[in-house]
């Protein structure tokens, strides 16, 4: 069964009957834009798996040979490589999570089409995606039923979504957002973490953040980091002074340049060597970690 927005003459809509199409015809032509991390993921597990891994990526690109090549255009090497830094960045977040809290919970919001929870899968821990109708129908007719991964097709602004989810908190809880927070403003963000610590007390999240001048940057070409999210509209040159100044109980655990994440993969061009260096310096697109309040977790293995 699929849900889909469609109740507006909008591109919104226009975009939910495209959906709708691939559903039926079990294809893959409106997705095939947020297929394109997934086909880049299956090169890198290709050409350099001693980095990363990812052998359902491989199997399932090559086998249906998608054509990306519209996309790849959209990209220059440095953005390749970004996009890479930020995958793994957020993976290393959780799987240190996860080595720390086994039988944890794992929110994965705005997941697009990425399999995270089939990487770092440790056979013990609860899993859930969470995106719009259309993606999370797209990523069912992809994986199909998982064991302990759910999903939930609702948009992030639409905080019921939080009402689905059933975990035991002592066990540990991670929402990671990855870059899905980019486009909205922080008072949404403000009243989303709220809404997080309120039911789930002590949880922790991690998501990407540009600086001031990235995001200044990225909306002057507007088809910089995030090309399928449109306008970026938030950014946190001090992670410190914003989030204590939302509660002085949020503590920050992790703040750091993507780059730092990236694997050891040659860059080409002497242009994108020196971007990643000046990320490295500017944390201009970085990742962070934090904790909603001071409450522990009371752990059992």
């Amino acid at each position: 069964e699929y849900n889909f927005i469609i109740n507006s003459k909008s591109e919104i809509q226009k975009n939910a009957f495209e959906y709708l199409a691939d559903a039926v015809c079990g294809t893959f032509n409106a997705s095939i834009r947020d297929l394109y991390p997934i086909q880049k993921l299956a090169d890198w597990s290709k050409n350099y798996p001693e980095v990363i891994k990812d052998e359902w990526a491989e199997m399932f690109v090559y086998k249906n040979k998608f054509d990306c090549s519209m996309v790849d255009k959209k990209f220059n090497e440095y953005r390749k490589h970004l996009m890479l830094a930020k995958l793994k960045a957020s993976d290393e977040i959780v799987k240190k999570f996860i080595m720390k809290f086994p039988k944890s919970t794992i929110v994965n919001v705005g997941c697009r089409l990425d399999d995270m929870f089939q990487r770092l899968d440790n056979g013990k821990i609860l899993w859930y995606s969470v995106d719009s109708h259309n993606i999370i129908s797209a990523r069912r007719a992809m994986y199909g039923e998982v064991s302990r991964e759910k999903t939930i097709g609702r948009r992030i602004v639409d905080y019921s979504w939080l009402d689905d989810i059933e975990c035991n908190r002592n066990q540990g809880v991670l929402f990671v957002f990855n870059d899905a927070l980019t486009t909205f403003k922080l008072p949404q963000i403000k009243v989303l973490f709220e809404r997080i610590r309120v039911m789930f007390p002590g949880a922790e999240v991690a998501f990407i953040a540009c600086t001031s001048d990235a995001v200044n940057y990225n909306n002057f070409h507007r088809y910089s980091v995030n090309c399928f999210r449109g306008r970026m509209k938030m950014w946190i040159d001090d992670a410190q002074k914003v989030l204590f100044g939302w509660r002085p109980d949020y503590r920050i655990m992790v703040e750091e340049p993507v780059m730092k994440y990236r694997p050891n993969i040659h860059a080409k061009k002497l242009k994108t060597r020196m971007a990643i260096r000046y990320n490295l310096t500017t944390y201009n697109h970085k990742i962070i970690h934090f904790k909603l309040g001071s409450e522990e977790y009371r752990v059992s293995i």
